[in-house]
């Protein structure tokens, strides 16, 4: 009798050991030489790999010019489809294009990408602008989107900023 138990406890081991190791691979990240990035659910897009590093580049006036600045950390050989989505009352300079693609990304090569726009000027009312850029390899599904406002003292990355030096200031007392 207690080898029975013994079999059924051992069969039941292994059972949830194969569904737990199952569902690990399902949510476990994409491995790129000694670099893990987070595959993210969260787009419109469904399951893509955040790992197209983004930032903005601004410099405001009658007509600004926003640049988004973008690299990944290996070699990415397959187009790079961008698009900039403008915020209520922006316009592109001279009917410029709003989307566009580049050939690839090489690893740890920024790609700037300009967007002349009006209407981003420093003004009472924040203005924003998004950006977007996607690989367009099926097997390896790349992606980044941010957002940036005409007025950098009321973005969320500026919140953050404050926040993190506000507990560094209150953790030093």
């Amino acid at each position: 009798m207690p080898t029975i138990i013994n079999l059924k406890n051992l069969t039941l081991l292994i059972a949830i050991f194969n569904l737990s190791s199952c569902f690990e691979k399902k949510v476990s990240n994409q491995n790129h030489g000694l670099s893990f990035y987070n595959k993210s659910s969260f787009s419109y897009m469904g399951l893509v790999e955040r790992s197209i590093k983004l930032k903005f580049q601004t410099h405001q006036d009658d007509i600004s010019v926003i640049t988004a600045v973008i690299e990944t950390e290996f070699d990415y050989n397959y187009p790079i489809n961008y698009q900039w989505r403008l915020g209520e009352f922006l316009q592109p300079e001279n009917s410029q294009e709003l989307s566009g693609q580049i050939s690839s990304l090489q690893k740890n090569q920024p790609v700037k990408i300009k967007l002349n726009v009006k209407g981003f000027n420093i003004d009472a009312v924040a203005r924003f602008v998004r950006f977007e850029a996607f690989g367009t390899n099926p097997k390896h599904r790349i992606f980044t989107d941010g957002v940036v406002s005409s007025q950098k003292n009321n973005s969320f990355e500026n919140i953050v900023q404050e926040v993190e030096l506000y507990k560094k200031q209150k953790g030093d007392k």
